[in-house]
Formats: structure tokens, sequence, C-alpha cells
């Protein structure tokens, strides 16, 4: 017994001496966790410590960020490495702050101040009380302190159904506050130019997106609910909500710790909602990082991945060229290449929900002056569209029962390519699917419970591009025609003609054409001719049917932004090469000239808003552009090569 109770005072007294430890360098009773630097150049340790503490930010040299509480710091300090402690970001100034009573008085909000919790909650009902048409607030779950977790849905009441579903949170860890001001901001931004601007109205029309612009209040109005100064990124318990999460690697509790009414009433919103794509915006660094965190092997979409996350910097350092480099000179990473995170809710989305999730971190501040918010916008809102419209290109389609008409919910798998879950799943109660995809040719397979069938469908897809794949599952499913199609040249001059050419499956009878922008505008032909009059880039939709065939709806693909209409006073690419890629003049007025040493496969130019504004394939080393009727103005111009994109800044003049 002498030698139990020696045993128990001994491990009490360790304990003890532990904690004394760690509070010489903080007292936790004031708001119980730790913001520390320190340094280890041993991968296996930092893999070690990112189990113990919340890792923040690792550079080249060893030199890491961290929070954590007293448990975890005290587990820190058994490594014998030094801490340096930090101001809490949260802590560097007295921020600006507009209450209840400043929102509901001024009749102009500059978006550079922080909102109080109760001025916050009433914007969020208020979007919508004064837009019910096109927007529904709800609350999904509350916190540990019973402080609300809102979103806005944001959508038209076109095509039901039928739309990506899109989801955008931020401020998980609650001292990162740049995004909770900008997503409020762009839920008003969407709804009060929707009725102007038809790029928004076509986002309403074809998206449902879901904004969440505070996942952890409770954090980021730790000192009380008029202040974000003093900001915690735990939850009210102390616990890091980006490792809470369950991890088909490392388990249900990854961090150790039960999960959290944040996390849990997260993961239930998810589940319901089933997005299709999704974005966590974090601070703390300026960079876009993409899955997965929590291992080496990439995903099996990493080069669509990295082309969504290169366009979102790319738009953005138009304005600002030298945004988004403090990690990489792309201002992309995956994450594990980064450092290692286990529990993130990313990975979460991605390989429980079937949801492609990235997170954005989105400013080197993580508690910004209000002042420097206005500036954030400017550089991401037109980042934030191109990110959203990103969700409505890729095979998209409905899946349905021949018999009854019945939503069917399938599984949809690419063959040779599909990995450790990025298979996608249709909707069991609208039967409506999305497969977001870089360009290629990919061959799907669609299985679902209840039928012996196994479809398979090929598809060629390009880059920004919407194809259309609607499947049916029942009486003779697999002899039913399936729509496609190919043009003679999808590229053209004003006036040119476009010959179509039918290369439908299994015999359809009857042909329904329809060309956006096209003369004639439809067609029962099955291999028509269709002349272009206007510039632009449009849609062509082909849907086919079989009169042999009785039950079983048609089949229809839509190829978005298939036919480039070039103006007529274009100069189409010569052949001639030239040693290394040169773009002339530079401001120009008429046109710009764009040589290289190797073969220019695409180029693109989109205007301040991010909109695409001209488009080219190209197969020579040479592209002239004429641009004798654009507006001035900055433009961003990018030019494929060698399958790398290149980046680059344009300014046309008067």
């Amino acid at each position: 017994m002498k030698k139990i109770a020696l045993f128990i005072f001994t491990i009490c007294l360790l304990s003890n001496i532990s904690a004394q430890n760690s509070n010489r360098y903080h007292d936790f009773s004031e708001r119980g966790e730790v913001y520390f630097s320190f340094q280890v150049k041993n991968l296996d340790i930092l893999n070690q410590l990112t189990r113990i503490i919340s890792i923040d930010n690792v550079d080249k040299e060893g030199n890491v960020i961290a929070y954590a509480d007293e448990i975890g710091f005290t587990k820190f300090l058994e490594f014998a490495i030094e801490p340096t402690v930090l101001t809490p970001p949260s802590m560097l100034e007295e921020h600006v702050m507009f209450t209840l009573e400043d929102y509901y008085s001024k009749t102009v909000n500059e978006w550079n101040a922080y909102p109080s919790y109760e001025a916050y909650i009433a914007m969020m009902n208020d979007f919508q009380t004064n837009f019910p048409h096109l927007c529904q607030t709800i609350e999904f779950g509350t916190t540990t302190q019973n402080r609300k977790l809102m979103a806005c849905r944001l959508t038209s009441s076109s095509n039901p159904g039928k739309k990506v579903k899109i989801h955008l949170s931020s401020t998980m860890h609650g001292d990162e506050t740049t995004g909770y001001v900008l997503l409020l901001r762009l839920i008003d931004y969407l709804l009060n130019n929707h009725a102007t601007d038809p790029r928004i109205q076509n986002i309403f029309d074809h998206a449902e997106i879901w904004i969440c612009p505070n996942a952890n209040p409770d954090g980021t109005y730790r000192t009380g609910n008029s202040n974000v100064s003093g900001a915690t990124r735990s939850n009210a318990n102390n616990v890091d909500l980006n490792r809470n999460y369950k991890n088909d690697i490392f388990g249900d509790h990854p961090d150790g710790r039960a999960w959290q009414p944040e996390t849990l009433a997260f993961m239930a919103f998810q589940a319901q909602q089933k997005f299709h794509l999704g974005m966590n915006i974090h601070g703390g660094i300026e960079v876009v990082n993409y899955p997965w965190d929590d291992s080496a092997p990439l995903t099996a979409d990493d080069n669509w991945w990295r082309y969504i996350s290169q366009e979102y910097v790319d738009t953005a350092r138009v304005l600002n060229p030298n945004y988004m480099k403090g990690l990489t000179s792309s201002g992309i990473t995956n994450g594990y290449a980064w450092y290692i995170a286990e529990g993130s809710r990313q990975d979460y989305a991605n390989f429980y929900d079937h949801c492609r999730e990235l997170t954005l971190e989105i400013s080197t501040a993580k508690t910004p002056s209000a002042s420097n918010l206005p500036n954030f916008w400017n550089w991401n809102h037109r980042s934030f569209l191109n990110f959203i419209e990103q969700g409505m290109y890729g095979i998209h389609g409905t899946v349905t029962d021949t018999e009854t008409g019945f939503p069917v919910k399938c599984k949809i798998e690419i063959i040779g390519h599909d990995k450790r879950n990025s298979h996608v799943y249709s909707d069991s109660i609208t039967g409506y699917y999305v497969r977001p995809i870089k360009a290629g040719t990919y061959t799907l397979t669609y299985t679902a419970e209840g039928y012996d069938t196994i479809i398979q469908r090929t598809v060629t897809i390009s880059d920004k591009q919407k194809i259309i794949q609607n499947i049916q599952f029942g009486f003779n499913a697999p002899n039913l025609p399936i729509a496609d199609f190919m043009a003679d040249r999808t590229s053209v001059f004003v006036g040119d003609s476009v010959r179509f050419t039918d290369l439908s499956e299994n015999e359809p009878t009857a042909w329904e054409w329809a060309f956006e922008g096209g003369t004639p505008s439809s067609s029962t032909e099955q291999n028509p001719v269709v002349v272009y009059h206007n510039s632009g880039n449009f849609d062509v939709t082909l849907t086919v049917s079989s009169d042999i065939i009785a039950k079983g709806e048609p089949n229809t693909i839509t190829k978005t932004n298939y036919i480039n209409v070039i103006p007529e006073n274009s100069i189409l690419p010569n052949e001639n090469s030239h040693a290394s890629l040169t773009i002339y003049p530079n401001p120009a007025k008429n046109a710009i000239h764009i040589e290289a040493k190797s073969v220019i496969q695409e180029v693109e130019i989109m205007d301040i808003n991010g909109k695409q504004v001209f488009y080219q394939k190209n197969n020579t080393n040479r592209v002239t552009i004429n641009i004798g009727n654009s507006t001035p103005g900055v433009y961003l111009l990018k030019t494929k090569i060698n399958d790398h994109y290149t980046t680059s800044k344009i300014i046309i003049t008067e």
C-alpha cells in the first residue's frame, strides 16, 4: 500500500511540476490558450507535435507558430523545446466595431468596422427580410455558449433541383476575422446586384450558395459580444475546431477531444445539404490550400485543384501583384506539402461528404485593422465569383428511374481516375449530381442499389465547360440513345459557319439542337450547319430520342462556351515561331501580340471583374489579339503553353 501511495504521490508531484512549468510561460486562466513560436527541423518531431498542439504556420527554416491549451502546452514542454510566447494577433490593437444601434442608424455601410454579435445576427436576418425571393436565413446549430451558427441560402426560383450547391464559411478559428466581414459583404453584394448584373443573375439561376460568415462566434467574441479584440483561435472549450473532425486515417478523434457542438452542427449541416463545392476561409498567411492536409498522396483531381486555386490567386493579383506570396511564389499549396494537419474540416468534407472543399488563407494578419478590410474585398471578391462559377462547370446531370421518373441515388465513378472517395453521388431527393473535373476525356460508370445495370458514358470536356449527362435506370436503360456531338471547328470569325456532327450512341431517330447565338437557333437535322453573326462564347445543346423505344426520357448534353466567335477584324495566329514568351506592346491601344518559343495552346483575357472577355484555342507560336473595341483598363492575360498556364497583366489604353 505504501508503494502504491508513493507512486500516486510521485505522479501527482510530476503533474504539478509540469503544470507549474507551463504556468511560468502563460496564465491560462485568462484566455485558455497560448500563442507561441519555436523552431524544430526534425520532421518526425513536428508530426508528433501536430497531435498535441495546433500548428498555425511552418516556414522552410523550421520556424513554427502554434497555439495550445494548457494540457497541450504542458505536453509540448516535455520535448525540451524552448517556446517564445507571443502577443495574440487579436490583442495587437483595439479594433473598430459597430453596434446594433450603429447598424440601424447608419445609412451607408463602408465595411470598415467589425460587427458586434448582435449586429451580426441582425444583418443575417435582414438579408432574408429585404430579399425574401432570393435569400433564406437559417440557424443550423448553437455553440458551446449558445451563440447562433447561421447561414444564408442564396438562389433564385429557376431550375429547382438542378443546381450546384456551394458552401462558403469563415472564422472557424475565432481570431481569423478577415473572411467574417468579407462573407457578410459578399452576401450583401450578391443580393444587391442581382437585379442589374447578368453574371450574378446567372449564378443565382444555376447555383445555390450557402454562406456562413462566422463558424466560431464564441472564439471571436471571447471578451464579450461588443468586441473582437481578445478573440481566440479555439472555441469556448479551448478546442481547435479545425483539428476536431473525423478522419479516415487517424480515426474519429484525431485531436483526442470530443466532437464540439460546433463540429457536430457542421457535420450534420453538411450531410443534410450535400454540398458539391466548398471554401473554408482562414487567416495568418496568404495562400490557397487544397487537399489533402493529412497525408502525402495527391488527390485524384490534383490538376483540377491546382487549376482553380491558381485562377483564384491570379485574379486577385490583377489589383495587387504582391498578394499571396508569403508562402509560395504561385500563391497555392497542397496542404500536406505545407505541414500535416489531422482532423481538418477540409479533409472531412472531401472524404465523407464528397464535397470539393479548399482552405483559403486570406490575410497575413489574423485580425487586421478594420480599415484594411475594404482592400481585402477589392482583391478577393472577383475571385469569389470565379470560385462559385467553377462549381457550375464540369459534368452535371440528373439520374432517374425510367419507369417512374423518380430520382435515383447513384454512384458516379471515373474509371482509372477516382481514388480515396473522390467519386460522387446523385442526390436521393432530386437525382442531381455534379462532378467537377479538369479538361480531358473520361469514362464514367453509374451504379445504383436495386438496379442490376451498370451504365457507362465517355465524356470529353474542356475547362470552364459544363456537360449535362442525364442517366436513366430501368427499362432497357443501356439501349436508350446517349447524346454526343462535335463541331468541325470551335473558334470562328463573325459570319462564319460551323458544321455539327452527331456522335450519339444507340441509334437515335430524333434530334433537337439548340444553338445559343447561332442562326438557326434550333434544328431537328442530324448534322446541321449554323452561322454565327455575333462575337462571344456560346452554348450548344443536343437532345436525342428514339421512336423505337417507347419508354424513357430523351437524353440531353450541353456544352457550355463551346463555340468561340471572334470579331471580323481580329487576326488569327500565324505559323511564325519565336524564342521566348513576349507580350507587346503593353500598354496597348489597338492590338496585343503574343509570341512564344513553344506552341501557345490557349489564350484567355479576363476583365477586372474576373469575367472572360476573350478565349481562343491555338496551335501556333504566335497570337495577335485585336483590342481596339475594348474598354480601357487593366486586364488579366492567361496563356497555356506545354499544358502550363502563364498569367500576365495587360493594360488597354484609349
